[in-house]
């Protein structure tokens, strides 16, 4: 697919603290990936060099941008808009604190925000932890909520998409014996 057909993509890495950073380069180590879509990642290149140094990843490059054009969208290079905004002592690896919350929020945001002003054809997340957020006082159940007040949307829905089918959630966020109660012929409709 020529390059200008292939959609870019706002990748957050997610909870610097977290696997995200990790998933997101195992995901950019398949030149497939760069077949598809023009990945850029939003995040701190000091957590992603640290996770690309624990997977052995030591032929990733990092092509640091702030514009999106004319970059190098090719496999063993990973197109970054460092924010540094995750200062490895203030996110400690596996561990929950409000600085880590911090980043992964203003990673989403950021990538939003590239969305919105339709400098990138979508959004796609790394797990962040929310815990982490509510101690950095944003208090959203996910991604889903976080962007829906993001983009002002009026209804959300989490969709998941596999290969043979597409799922959208009755509930979300809930516990078990909640999201039981939501399953109702009106939620299911709508």
């Amino acid at each position: 697919m020529p390059e200008s057909h292939r959609p870019l993509l706002a990748i957050t890495m997610g909870d610097p603290a977290g696997v995200g950073p990790e998933i997101v380069l195992k995901a950019l180590d398949h030149a497939d990936v760069y077949d598809r879509c023009r990945p850029i990642v939003i995040g701190d290149r000091r957590i992603l060099e640290s996770a690309a140094g624990w997977l052995h990843r030591t032929k990733v490059t990092f092509d640091v941008a702030d514009d999106l054009d004319n970059r190098d969208y090719s496999p063993k290079t990973v197109v970054l808009m460092d924010i540094a905004n995750a200062d490895p002592a203030e996110c400690p690896i596996a561990q929950v604190t409000a600085a880590s919350g911090r980043a992964a929020v203003d990673c989403i945001c950021r990538a939003c925000d590239l969305a919105l002003d339709r400098s990138v054809d979508a959004v796609v997340t790394a797990p962040l932890n929310k815990e982490s957020i509510n101690l950095a006082g944003f208090c959203y159940a996910g991604h889903t909520e976080l962007l829906a007040e993001r983009t002002g949307a009026e209804r959300i829905s989490m969709l998941l998409v596999g290969p043979k089918f597409r799922v959208i959630h009755v509930s979300v966020h809930v516990s078990l014996e909640e999201a039981i109660h939501r399953v109702t012929k009106d939620r299911v409709e709508e």
